[in-house]
């Protein structure tokens, strides 16, 4: 009888802090983590190291300034000059190449754009896949509980029945041995629960002690959620790729025209103390050509060239793998979806109702003791089962959500 009320008072207990639990979705858990988490920063910093790399390269190079004396015979005062010039020049890139740089920098920043999606679209796959992992964990100990729970309530229906002379002493021991082991299991899964917990609370800085995490299959319509093919383009690793294979391309033309002349303009005020007028003004102008450009610019042009069919080349492999990798994940998804609900619809009740159904039978002297058995760890062994097929449904929309690009948060999530 104090086993029944213990019992009683741990499925109460249960009931209560379940009910007095607060719940978090998959959403919440993942934006949560976008705004804690370093590699959050870290993508956001990639952006800012590319603009700031712009900025420095289209900026000016720095003018040189010059002040020079002319004619002082040796042992004379500076002001026994002959002649005094100060100037200013600056030096400046053929206008073309300016042009093309800028556009290739330019590029460089969208880039830096795609590769910081990328990095926080792999955050939130991580996240996605923590909190997959601790969701799963609760829902095995919420089964095994059970199974703790409805064993022990057998055993002790089976030793009470071997008291009174209608069940043998070795079912009875068999009974308890299987209470206590399910009870075994249920603290270890409770165990990994907490880890799991913790993990994924380090990941998103929120605390999650008491929380009960909803399913993140509730948004799941059908099994064509997906589509047999989809774009590259929506891809930030893609766009990434081809934005390199713009930049190289800028590159190449600006190598191409490497000797194109730069230029240089100066002012200067000059004195000439003998003449009449001795303050004028002047401008400069002067270009600067590469010489030597047969050598230098010749092996410049091979690099950029070798450089755009190295990314030219990255981009069409990728695009061969991702649409192995989609079309991979769309059947396994399916795949997936189609045992979830078969577990669903039909092996799940059908197994419920054999275990209930054994467990009255052996009640009645119909089954054996045997049968009872092998019904219940059936239908443990379906609970797991359906649950780990949720689980690996689920892993593959996120895979199927990486190689789209899409986030958890978008508007059509």
């Amino acid at each position: 009888m104090l086993r029944i009320f213990s019992l009683t008072g741990l499925v109460l207990a249960t009931i209560v802090i379940s009910a007095s639990s607060s719940e978090t979705t998959i959403h919440k858990v993942v934006s949560a983590a976008l705004s804690h988490h370093p590699r959050a920063e870290i993508a956001d910093a990639v952006i800012s190291v590319a603009k700031g790399n712009r900025l420095s390269e289209l900026s000016l190079a720095s003018p040189t300034i010059a002040l020079e004396f002319e004619g002082i015979p040796e042992g004379s005062a500076l002001s026994d000059f002959e002649e005094r010039r100060l100037s200013i020049s600056q030096e400046l890139d053929f206008p073309l190449h300016t042009i093309w740089k800028n556009a290739a920098l330019n590029v460089s920043v969208d880039q830096a754009r795609a590769q910081s999606v990328s990095l926080l679209l792999d955050l939130e796959m991580d996240v996605r896949l923590a909190y997959l992992n601790a969701w799963a964990a609760q829902e095995r100990v919420k089964i095994l509980n059970e199974n703790a729970g409805h064993l022990e309530a057998y055993a002790s229906k089976i030793e009470r029945m071997e008291e009174l002379g209608e069940s043998t002493v070795l079912e009875a021991h068999s009974a308890r041995v299987k209470a206590i082991i399910a009870k075994n299991d249920s603290e270890i899964a409770q165990r990994d629960l907490s880890v799991s917990l913790a993990s994924l609370q380090n990941m998103t800085g929120i605390d999650l002690h008491g929380t009960l995490l909803i399913s993140p299959l509730s948004s799941i319509s059908n099994e064509t959620d997906f589509e047999d093919s989809v774009s590259i383009d929506s891809n930030p690793d893609a766009k990434s790729l081809a934005a390199e294979i713009r930049s190289t391309s800028y590159e190449n033309l600006i190598a191409v025209t490497g000797w194109l002349p730069e230029l240089e303009i100066a002012y200067f005020l000059q004195n000439i103390p003998v003449e009449d007028d001795p303050n004028f003004w002047g401008i400069e102008v002067g270009i600067s050509v590469p010489l030597w450009f047969w050598w230098g610019g010749r092996g410049e042009i091979r690099q950029t060239k070798a450089r755009k069919r190295i990314a030219e080349n990255e981009l069409r492999a990728f695009e061969i793998e991702f649409a192995s990798n989609w079309n991979q994940s769309v059947q396994n998804y399916r795949s997936a979806y189609l045992k979830v609900e078969t577990y669903k619809e039909q092996v799940m009740p059908l197994a419920e109702v054999t275990s209930a159904l054994a467990e009255k039978s052996y009640s009645i002297g119909e089954a054996t003791y045997l049968e009872v058995l092998i019904a219940a760890r059936d239908h443990l062994e379906i609970q797991l089962e359906y649950l780990e097929s949720k689980v690996v449904l689920y892993e593959q929309i996120i895979q199927l959500d990486r190689l789209s690009g899409q986030s958890i948060l978008s508007a059509n999530k």
